[in-house]
């Protein structure tokens, strides 16, 4: 996240306002807006990451369980 803040610090306000990934002004400026917002999002995108894999390992199996509970009762439900 401190490289994604410093980075857009230094787009807007060292730097002046060019439209994003276009071809007019510096590359390396672009690169560096590049660098910086994508710094900013990945920190995001690990953390949903982290818990999307964390509840799905952990909630699954009683999802199983309860499914597996609801299996059984519907088949002796349905036998009688």
């Amino acid at each position: 996240p401190y490289t994604g803040v410093s980075g857009i610090i230094y787009c807007y306000i060292w730097q002046p306002p060019a439209p994003y990934m276009t071809l007019s002004g510096n590359i390396f400026r672009q690169i560096w807006c590049h660098l910086a917002i994508s710094a900013l999002i990945s920190p995001l995108i690990w953390l949903y990451m982290t818990l999307y894999v964390y509840l799905y390992a952990h909630i699954r199996p009683y999802i199983k369980y309860i499914w597996h509970i609801y299996d059984i009762s519907v088949r002796e439900h349905r036998q009688v």
